[in-house]
């Protein structure tokens, strides 16, 4: 009788250990569609790199949303977990950026960079204000809710 009770009391504590230490996180934060407008000093800001940072400190960044705008300053976010369209619900902090250099750009030869920097002089409404582009130094901040979609940026040089 005695064989018996020892694997059962076993099972039993390593399901309660498994059940109490299972990775730290919590349940993983509701995320809905978010769009809206990029504007500098009122106008707006093409092809610019926007990213959400939420505030879930357990969760790092597996919940940071981006997008680009497109030639009008609108964007739609995308949450990097597993590329579901949205954001977080709750805090962010935003930020707005040059996106990469598009890859056609990226060689040394002299053409190339011709063609890059009629690229950059093509681009309307810049330069972007480099505070907007770090976690640090942003001043825009964000509370997503579930019952709004649509969020303006509003940037000032």
């Amino acid at each position: 009788m005695r064989r018996t009770f020892r694997p059962v009391f076993c099972a039993l504590f390593g399901l309660a250990v498994l059940t109490l230490c299972s990775c730290g996180k919590t349940r993983p934060p509701s995320l809905t569609e978010v769009e809206g407008m990029v504007l500098l000093n009122g106008k707006p800001l093409p092809n610019a790199q926007v990213e959400f940072q939420p505030e879930l400190p357990k969760w790092k960044g597996e919940y940071n949303s981006f997008a680009t705008t497109d030639e009008n300053g609108h964007f739609q976010m995308v949450c990097g977990h597993m590329q579901q369209a949205g954001a977080a619900v709750g805090k962010h902090r935003v930020l707005v950026s040059e996106p990469p250099v598009p890859s056609e750009y990226r060689s040394l030869d002299g053409q190339t960079r011709e063609k890059y920097t009629r690229y950059l002089a093509g681009l309307q409404n810049r330069p972007i204000p480099p505070e907007y582009g770090t976690a640090n130094t942003t001043p825009l901040t964000i509370e997503v809710t579930a019952d709004k979609k649509t969020y303006n940026l509003d940037l000032k040089r």
